[in-house]
């Protein structure tokens, strides 16, 4: 059976008595001039991070405004209501 190795480049600190490994390096292609350049990986995982931040932000301001809607129609009924 053979075994696959994954081997990664990291990025480490060392601080005080802590030592600290970050995300690491991987090869990506770059879609401009097509060549091949190291990316971090932390970085991609920052940005994945912050998509998803903003898929839920947006969801919930749709489901906000949603709400408001449904209260201004229903003050609306009210009022319509109470003048007949």
């Amino acid at each position: 059976m053979e075994q696959i190795r994954l081997i990664m480049l990291v990025e480490s600190r060392i601080r005080g008595n802590v030592y600290v490994r970050f995300g690491g390096e991987f090869l990506k292609t770059s879609h401009s001039n097509m060549e091949r350049r190291w990316e971090l990986s932390l970085l991609q995982e920052t940005v994945k991070i912050y998509e998803q931040g903003k898929k839920y932000y947006d969801a919930l301001k749709s489901v906000n405004n949603l709400v408001k809607d449904a209260r201004k129609v229903q003050q609306t009924i009210l009022m319509v209501g109470d003048i007949t």
